[in-house]
């Protein structure tokens, strides 16, 4: 049934111009599902490291839009959408030395937050990765 799906033409006209053959297409599936975990764990911090932090005063950053942070939100947190994160937090974290936690909705925000924190000096910029995750890894 699923190859079937997958291998009908009128749903895969797409791989004809691809050239790709049956397990071209399996191949180029799992690339793309491994990139897509690979992403999402970039610079990801440890359960371990992450309560550490935590417990040392890290700051929480929710990078997700102001409407999902009012959908709900750990307690800790401070909302700095992803777009405004080079303006804003140095008002949030003067001190580049200050440990920081990323988290937004799926984790892909974050690390992309972590990475910008980290060329902008914040070398102490970690991805918690999705707020299921954070909430768990902060006891919330």
């Amino acid at each position: 049934m699923i190859a079937w799906f997958f291998f009908n033409r009128r749903y895969v006209s797409w791989l004809e111009k691809l050239d790709m053959n049956e397990y071209g297409v399996w191949i180029f599936l799992a690339v793309v599902i491994a990139a897509f975990f690979f992403m999402k764990s970039r610079d990801g911090v440890s359960v371990e490291k992450a309560r550490g932090y935590f417990k040392e005063g890290a700051v929480v950053i929710d990078v997700r839009t102001q409407g999902e942070f009012a959908s709900g939100h750990l307690s800790m947190a401070k909302n700095i959408p992803l777009d405004q994160l080079a303006d804003r937090i140095g008002k949030i974290v003067p001190s580049k030395d200050t440990v920081v936690l990323c988290h937004c909705a799926s984790g892909m925000r974050s690390g992309s937050a972590a990475s910008m924190l980290r060329r902008m000096g914040y070398a102490n910029s970690f991805n918690l990765g999705s707020l299921n995750r954070a909430a768990k890894i902060l006891g919330e």
